[in-house]
């Protein structure tokens, strides 16, 4: 019969207060040190207990021999087990199927959707290193079928600079759904962590970057939408021009949004890629106080559009339809005005920029500027610093001559006294 004393000395069974551990040796000269658990329960160290383990171990160490023993068939719920299954299923996962899980674990608005999917498909079939020489992009791997654990920074380098002449925007968008996909992983716990961490090849510049036209160029480009094409894309155009409304939130613009008498547009809903969103792109909405020229651009609006529909730019080319994004404006009008003028070519978002750049060079407040374009003054300083400060100069050097005139008798008398 088998003692209590006699079971405290067995040979890889420890007994422990509340517990008993088991120690082993696997063929790689790994020493291993387990709990001894039943269905994921501690069993406490009684007799028949410390029993069991001793037969178990024996078990183990016979297999350990053998070659045939799996760690995971003796320990299941083991922290290590878990761990070396894990960082198999993440060499088993690829990018690609990384981006999938991720993509289908959310529920977004269409338009977000499409974004997200444009990034999946982009990181899908993007290289995953740089062409040598005799060599072109299409010959290198795609970074879609790299492990998820075997990612590392110069592939996503790579990938990024296939495209290089994508915006900024589009760049940090693509590397931001990547860093989604992989902090799924991180928090599935297949692998610790990931190279897009702290988004290092976050690219700084940004597609709308300012770059205004003249109020010159203005009105040559004003004049020749009016002289060229139908009334409606001239009169949206110089509108544009007018209030420096977001693409989405001019073509959005719905006559529920407008107060003739009042002189201001309520702007709270945009249309993107054909889609009606009730929210702005900074989830705020705001009221816009009209210049008296866009007044009368909407006063003889309204006589085209209000009964026909909401929306108070319709496409003339889409059968009385809302715009539905920029590219029809810009291939069927602006672009062919542009050209004809001669002027640098510009895309039609800088009609924002430039209005955004006329207010400060009027001298209009920062703060009532920045809430007028839809900014935190903030955001609007550091975008357009350059033109505060052109703007501002003058008014400025005024404000101190003004004020040293206050004191010119005093040291005029003083000079005549000398």
């Amino acid at each position: 019969m088998t003692t209590e004393s006699s079971l405290k000395g067995l040979p890889g069974v420890e007994k422990r207060d509340n517990s008993i551990r088991l120690s082993f040796t696997t063929r790689d000269g790994a020493r291993h040190k387990k709990t001894y658990k039943l269905d994921g329960a501690v069993l406490a160290p009684t007799g028949p207990n410390m029993k069991s383990a001793m037969k178990l171990v024996k078990d183990i160490k016979a297999e350990i021999k053998l070659g045939v023993f799996e760690m995971s068939r003796h320990f299941p719920d083991d922290v290590e087990v878990l761990a070396a299954a894990q960082a198999e299923q993440a060499k088993r996962r690829t990018v690609a199927q990384q981006l999938d899980i991720w993509r289908s674990s959310l529920i977004v608005a269409p338009s977000t959707a499409e974004g997200y999917d444009t990034a999946v498909r982009f990181w899908k079939k993007a290289p995953a290193s740089a062409p040598l020489k005799g060599q072109t992009w299409q010959d290198m791997p795609l970074i879609g079928e790299v492990p998820i654990d075997a990612l590392v920074l110069s592939q996503i380098k790579a990938a990024l600079a296939s495209k290089a002449h994508r915006s900024g925007k589009t760049t940090n968008n693509y590397i931001s759904v990547l860093k989604q996909a992989l902090d799924l992983a991180v928090g599935d716990r297949l692998i610790p962590d990931h190279p897009a961490v702290g988004k290092p090849v976050r690219r700084t510049w940004q597609a709308g970057t300012p770059d205004p036209f003249s109020k010159a160029e203005v009105g040559l480009i004003v004049a020749d939408m009016w002289s060229h094409y139908p009334a409606q894309v001239a009169a949206m155009c110089e509108f544009w021009f007018l209030t420096g409304l977001r693409t989405s939130e001019l073509h959005g613009l719905r006559w529920g949004s407008v107060d003739l008498r009042q002189g201001t547009i309520h702007i709270h809903e945009v249309m993107v890629r054909g889609k009606s969103k009730a929210t702005t792109k900074t989830n705020k909405d705001r009221q816009i106080k009209l210049p008296q020229r866009a007044l009368d651009l909407l006063k003889a609006q309204k006589a085209n559009t209000y009964l026909r529909g909401e929306h108070v730019w319709d496409d003339p080319r889409n059968a009385g339809g809302p715009w539905v994004d920029e590219r029809p404006f810009r291939r069927s009008y602006w672009t062919p005005t542009i050209k004809r003028l001669g002027i640098r070519y510009r895309k039609p978002y800088q009609c924002r920029h430039t209005n955004a750049t006329m207010r400060l060079m009027a001298g209009q407040r920062l703060g009532y500027a920045a809430q007028q374009m839809g900014h935190t003054v903030d955001m609007f300083v550091h975008t357009y610093t350059r033109w505060i400060n052109d703007g501002h100069s003058a008014l400025e050097d005024q404000k101190l001559e003004e004020f040293l005139a206050l004191e010119a008798p005093a040291s005029t008398a003083l000079a005549d006294a000398n």
